[in-house]
């Protein structure tokens, strides 16, 4: 099932988080994963780091420098990686039929 998932072209996921907590100013990054065999726990393990660095990028936790900023960068990751994860999840768990 796995590999009919990758083979349907189901190859990115979306991961949006607000900029720090400008949530206005909404950014996405697109985390690919066709190349992977989300049969293995060596491509699930390499789909979650693609998935932790997006999440890290997106919602800047390596920019932030006060405390007010590295607050909500946390809760940005948080909740985008958490998103992010429950997308690959539910991606996995539906049957996809070809045609």
């Amino acid at each position: 099932m796995f590999k009919a998932i990758t083979a349907l072209a189901i190859a990115s996921i979306a991961l949006a988080a607000p900029a720090f907590a400008n949530t206005t100013n909404m950014q996405r990054q697109i985390v690919r994963y066709g190349d992977l065999d989300l049969a293995s726990d060596a491509g699930r393990a390499v789909l979650d780091t693609r998935l932790t660095r997006a999440a890290r990028s997106v919602c800047g936790v390596n920019d932030a420098t006060d405390l007010g900023s590295k607050m909500s960068a946390s809760a940005c990751y948080k909740r985008s990686i958490s998103a992010a994860r429950d997308n690959v999840a539910n991606a996995m768990a539906t049957p996809k039929t070809e045609g």
